[in-house]
């Protein structure tokens, strides 16, 4: 399964979430969940997959993205 699948499966379920992929160090966000931790954390964003939006940060930022 194509990774931009498996997110648009996952969005299925979890409409209401934010989704983040661990991708190696980093952690992806894809689609609106992109414009969300773009916006929220000033990340630049990218296209991948017949253009469909990522924006990523390391993992060793984490901390910065978690809410309580």
């Amino acid at each position: 399964m194509k990774l931009v699948n498996m997110i648009k499966v996952i969005k299925q379920i979890h409409p209401e979430d934010l989704v983040l992929l661990k991708v190696g160090s980093f952690y992806h966000a894809y689609g609106k969940d992109a414009y969300i931790v773009a916006y929220l954390f000033n990340y630049q964003m990218k296209k991948v997959d017949n253009n469909y939006d990522t924006c990523g940060f390391p993992k060793s930022t984490i901390n910065k993205a978690v809410f309580e």
